[in-house]
């Protein structure tokens, strides 16, 4: 893996980043096609592909290639992997690691949400009610995308349990945390099913993907593996209805694949390095948060400008252009969220744990 370096310690994989970070614009230019024309999901993307006319067939491609359920998927994917790589660095997995592990993800995920959360909260002129549920991830109901954090949080106790099997009996722990995860999809999860039914199984992929055995099968295919296994997803979605269990699946191992091409990548070159990528990375958490304010609060102006029907039915055109005037807005808005909020807290969260091991994989985690 090409990493960056600090103190000339091993930090994070960069490529990794750059997935994050096109995966998160994927995700706004997804809700700005979505809410220029709200009734994409049940005339383009319901219905099987058969049924679909031809114009609507090119739509269902572009709507597939932005997709933002796919991206998430590779946001959990992506956490799974992350995470289980940090604990797997750990002396031993027991209390104290425990604690360590939690206090740095409430402190890289809660700061920059709460900030959002606030803001956006403030200017739709919702009530102080919701503003501090969903603060304090009880609900998502100002920020929509906050229910991917609500997920996250919810995640960590499966992953610290799983990890302690792991350190007692290896990757046998995983695996069967996969197998259980998997059933998941058809039985529903124990609590939460709205949120962890995917999610389950999405986090136990990623999971795997640091151990040897992922190592050793990934080492053997080529560096551009990645960049297959994401035109199979794509092509996947094209196919799949949206909400069908199977393609769930298979986008599910296809994401799969494309983040161990990357994690276990030995290239010393690769397009994923460069800069912009990156920097999109570095900032995807923020990007992520703040787009949604940013796409949704002016769109009535928007609308208004262009007229709502002209908007609808030119969705594409018009859902586009006002995605790339989102991100030309959202971006500055999120790198300095990223350099004034999340820094900070991530170099708190390892500052607490100075002396030990624990300081240089609380910086490693900044790429859960």
């Amino acid at each position: 893996m090409i990493k960056s370096t600090f103190g000339g310690r091993i930090l994070r994989n960069l490529r990794l980043d750059s997935l994050r970070g096109i995966a998160a614009l994927c995700v706004l230019i997804h809700h700005a096609l979505h809410i220029s024309n709200s009734g994409l999901v049940d005339r383009v993307l319901s219905p099987p592909l058969s049924t679909l006319k031809s114009g609507e067939l090119w739509e269902r491609l572009v709507l597939s290639i932005v997709n933002g359920g796919m991206a998430v998927y590779i946001f959990f994917i992506l956490s799974g992997a992350v995470l289980m790589a940090s604990l797997t660095r750990e002396e031993q997995i027991g209390p104290a690691a425990m604690a360590r592990f939690t206090i740095r993800r409430v402190l890289r995920i809660y700061p920059a949400m709460i900030v959002a959360v606030v803001v956006f909260g403030a200017a739709s002129h919702m009530s102080l009610r919701d503003i501090a549920e969903n603060s304090l991830l009880l609900s998502h109901k100002v920020n929509g995308g906050t229910w991917t954090l609500q997920t996250e949080m919810l995640m960590i106790p499966f992953i610290l349990l799983v990890a302690w099997f792991w350190s007692l009996v290896g990757t046998l722990a995983l695996v069967a945390f996969l197998f259980w995860a998997e059933t998941n999809l058809w039985t529903g999860a124990p609590f939460a099913a709205d949120l962890l039914n995917v999610a389950l199984p999405a986090f136990a992929l990623g999971m795997l993907i640091p151990s040897q055995i992922t190592k050793d099968a990934f080492n053997k295919l080529p560096a551009q593996s990645y960049a297959v296994f994401l035109a199979g997803m794509v092509l996947a979605r094209f196919y799949y209805p949206i909400g069908s269990t199977p393609g769930v699946i298979v986008i599910l191992g296809l994401a799969f694949g494309a983040v161990a091409s990357l994690y276990h990548c030995r290239e010393q070159k690769h397009p994923f390095d460069h800069a912009a990528l990156t920097f999109l990375g570095r900032i995807s958490y923020s990007l992520y948060l703040w787009h949604v304010m940013v796409i949704w609060w002016p769109f009535w102006l928007y609308a208004f400008a262009f007229g709502r029907e002209n908007v609808s039915e030119h969705y594409l055109f018009f859902g586009l252009a006002y995605a790339a005037l989102a991100t030309a807005i959202t971006v500055p808005i999120a790198a300095l969220s990223e350099k004034y909020i999340e820094r900070p807290f991530i170099r708190m969260g390892s500052n607490l744990f100075t002396g030990s091991r624990a300081a240089t994989r609380a910086r490693q985690e900044a790429t859960g």
